[in-house]
């Protein structure tokens, strides 16, 4: 909204110049991330997500930046997809409440994900505050979903991430970011997002 309101002054004052040097930079950032999410995720979903959370990130003024050698192409279930969208869309969030909230417009997040192997891995770092070990382990138990009790914002929506983990048989993992804030690590078989492999049913855990 700010850029929009900023074009729109631009172009009131008459300095197209400058207009039309906004909209460039703003269509050349956004085109960067397209390119590499298309040619990095075969799901439209998480592609989608990521590029969301892209835009989210400038609006906090918060740095997200996607590593450009991850690879995701499993086909996956409709089901597991919407699952891995609610996870990752709720790290994400948290990650950036932490490094806007301990570094401003300094905050920093990293996003990188693999599928080699038997598992999907999605690592998300930022440079906000460093768990604890206690909090580390606090953070994961259901109910720790408080900006106090969490760790200044690493716990929030975390009820719902365990749910969606649950039901994928999924691991989240939190440790210590190379930025200087936390990073957590989630941990999917493939066999559970599959398309074509059946997701276990309640009675079956």
């Amino acid at each position: 909204m700010n850029k929009l309101n900023t074009l729109y002054g631009l172009i009131s004052l008459q300095q197209y110049d400058k207009a039309l040097r906004l909209i460039s930079e703003e269509v050349e950032e956004q085109q960067s991330v397209v390119n590499v999410l298309m040619a990095s995720i075969k799901e439209p979903m998480i592609a989608a997500c990521l590029l969301g959370k892209f835009n989210r990130a400038k609006e906090l003024k918060v740095s997200l930046t996607i590593d450009e050698s991850s690879s995701m192409n499993v086909d996956m279930r409709p089901e597991a997809t919407e699952k891995i969208v609610t996870i990752i869309g709720n790290l994400l969030e948290n990650a950036f409440e932490s490094a806007s909230k301990h570094q401003g417009t300094e905050g920093k997040v990293y996003v990188s994900f693999t599928d080699l192997g038997q598992e999907l891995i999605f690592d998300i770092e930022d440079n906000g505050k460093r768990l604890s070990e206690k909090e580390k382990q606090a953070v994961l138990v259901d109910g720790y979903s408080t900006k106090k009790e969490a760790g200044d914002g690493h716990g929030i929506g975390l009820t719902i991430v365990q749910a969606a983990l649950e039901k994928l048989d999924g691991a989240l993992y939190y440790g210590d970011s190379e930025a200087g804030g936390t990073l957590a690590t989630v941990v999917l078989p493939k066999g559970s997002v599959e398309n074509g492999s059946d997701e276990r049913s309640d009675s079956g855990r």
